[in-house]
């Protein structure tokens, strides 16, 4: 993670997501998709500390958004997790495949 400044990138293989830690927002967008895939991120800082309270942009959060978050130190509530299906694919989206 990159935390040179007030903005951190963190690593994600199919997503961008960038978060201003002084603004306590960011967002993400599809590598492939751009925004079609992509919202804003919203989250209130207790010592230092993120949480995520609020997204838009889709209807369920893309699992590899919040493993991302998750491995930057970012809380995510579990309602903010997406549910499994059995295949892996998350509830609210169309597998690609």
């Amino acid at each position: 993670m990159n935390t040179t400044s007030s903005i951190i990138k963190l690593p994600c293989p199919s997503y961008s997501i960038e978060i201003n830690t002084a603004a306590a927002t960011g967002y993400f967008e599809s590598n492939l998709r751009g925004d079609e895939d992509g919202g804003g991120l919203w989250f209130t800082s207790a010592d230092g500390v993120l949480t995520l309270i609020d997204y838009d942009g889709v209807f369920a959060l893309p699992p590899a958004v919040v493993k991302a978050l998750r491995a930057g130190n970012i809380i995510v509530p579990d309602e903010f997790a997406p549910p499994q299906t059995a295949a892996g694919n998350y509830k609210g989206k169309p597998s690609n495949r």
